[in-house]
Parts: C-alpha cells; sequence; structure tokens
C-alpha cells in the first residue's frame, strides 16, 4: 500500500510495474504467481492481471502510433510534401523470427522508407499468445 498510483487509474505503480516485468520476460500471470508464492506475497488475481495487460496493451498501441505518425510526417517532409498527400516513396521490408528452423512462435516484419531509412510501419507476429486482449 505504500506504492503510489499511476494518473488517470486505481492502479499500483508497483503492480503495473510487476506485469510489465513478467510479460517481458514471457512468463506471464503463471510466472508471476510462482514468483509471488515463492516470496510469501499476496499476488494479483487473474483478473486484475489482465486488466494491467490491457492498460499496458493500450498504452503501448497509443505509443506506437505517436512514433508511425512522427516517422510518415518527417517522409513527407523529406519528400517536400505536407499534409494528406499522398506520397509516392520506396520501401524496403524486411522480417525477422525469434529463431531458425520452423520452431519459433515470434516475429517481425518491417517496412522501412529508403530515402530516410525511418520505420514507417511493422507487424508482430506470434503463434503463441498468454492472455487475450480484448
Amino acid at each position: 500500500m505504500t506504492s503510489k498510483t499511476l494518473k488517470g487509474s486505481n492502479s499500483y505503480d508497483i503492480n503495473m510495474r510487476a506485469v510489465l516485468s513478467f510479460l517481458n520476460g514471457g512468463l506471464g500471470f503463471a510466472g508471476h504467481t510462482t514468483f509471488c508464492e515463492t516470496m510469501g506475497l499476496e499476488g494479483l488475481t487473474e483478473k486484475t492481471h489482465a486488466c494491467h495487460v490491457r492498460q499496458i496493451h493500450e498504452a503501448c498501441q497509443r505509443l506506437k502510433r505517436t512514433v508511425l505518425d512522427k516517422a510518415v510526417q518527417e517522409v513527407k517532409a523529406a519528400h517536400g510534401k505536407a499534409g494528406d498527400d499522398i506520397v509516392d516513396i520506396a520501401v524496403s521490408y524486411d522480417g525477422t523470427w525469434q529463431k531458425r528452423g520452423h520452431t519459433s512462435n515470434h516475429g517481425l516484419g518491417v517496412v522501412i522508407e529508403v530515402t530516410t531509412g525511418l520505420a514507417v510501419d511493422y507487424h508482430v507476429m506470434s503463434s503463441f499468445c498468454q492472455v487475450s486482449v480484448k
């Protein structure tokens, strides 16, 4: 109860950081629960964990949109276009998987504008999901 709450939320900062840490480590709710049990801590309920995952997902989506919008504006400026003009650009597409062979569950594809070298779009691919984000 000594952790501060996040702005516009009733979530404690420490809980959000714990959920994010276990998501980044690929351990999810099960890993978080095991850790809390081992440490003798009261863990989060699955419902609360899922709520934190949704909040993290929404924050990541807002950040992604902001970064990609800025990249698109810089590409348009580099080509002397502004506003909603359609710009004919050359792009390069590259992708990668987490592991070699046909055993990887996670991949990434990126569209890069050739002149500026900025990523203007990307797509994360996964055949595995720990939690469904509704």
